[in-house]
């Protein structure tokens, strides 16, 4: 039967796996690990912080509610796997395939998608922070009621940039800026005294003098449709 080896040596059997990152002090390493191995696995809820994980096959795996810092994924395959209201700290994802995975209502914070499939994935109501997507086919992309602050886009369905230590990020529809996030249409209508309840009267400054640089650089380069 294949097992699941950790960095301290210890195996474990893989319809346990569950367990066995609850009860290890110190997260596992799936450095050798059979590729079926922990395909549709359920690991709802438990702190995976810390761990590194390499070509493992989590194909519709649950990660929802749980507690991702400081891990690294290289070449996992993620297609349909859950992260429903999990909390995503300074990780990292390499060549990752998270086609049509749910980030719905997750936190996302310090992350980086590199080189990944992320194509259909949904992020409804995610909480997305200083994450880098670089490289990455972000094609179909779910981001209804999705915060995008400090971030790094694709550049292609989500273009950012940052001026004078604000935070611009838009997509086809949506412009946020730093944590406001509105219909570009209804960001060249809002008046005075609506920028200043959102952005303050230093947001006000701000607003005057980039704002027709900002309109200018969305028309001449506008995201494309997710």
């Amino acid at each position: 039967m294949p097992i699941f080896k950790s960095e301290i040596g210890q195996q474990f059997d893989p319809q346990n796996i569950r367990e066995a990152f609850k009860k290890n002090s110190k997260p596992a390493v799936s450095t050798h690990i059979n590729l079926e191995v922990l395909k549709s696995v359920d690991l709802s809820g438990i702190d995976l912080s810390e761990s590194v994980i390499r070509k493992t096959n989590f194909n519709s795996a649950k990660f929802d509610r749980s507690v991702l810092n400081q891990i690294y994924f290289n070449s996992c395959d993620l297609m349909g796997a859950s992260f429903e209201n999990a909390v995503i700290t300074h990780a990292r994802f390499t060549n990752c395939n998270f086609f049509h995975a749910n980030f719905k209502n997750a936190v996302l914070d310090a992350c980086i998608f590199d080189k990944c499939d992320l194509r259909g994935a949904n992020f409804e109501g995610a909480r997305i922070h200083a994450t880098t997507f670089w490289w990455s086919d972000l094609k179909g992309i779910r981001l209804k009621d999705t915060s995008l602050r400090n971030i790094i886009g694709d550049m292609k369905q989500i273009k950012s940039m940052t001026w004078d230590n604000y935070s611009v990020v838009y997509t086809h529809n949506m412009l946020q800026i730093d944590s406001e996030r509105h219909s570009i249409e209804d960001w060249w209508k809002f008046d005075d005294s609506e920028i200043i309840r959102m952005l303050g009267f230093d947001g006000l400054a701000w607003w005057k003098k980039w704002k027709d640089l900002i309109r200018q650089t969305i028309e001449l380069s506008p995201a494309e449709p997710v």
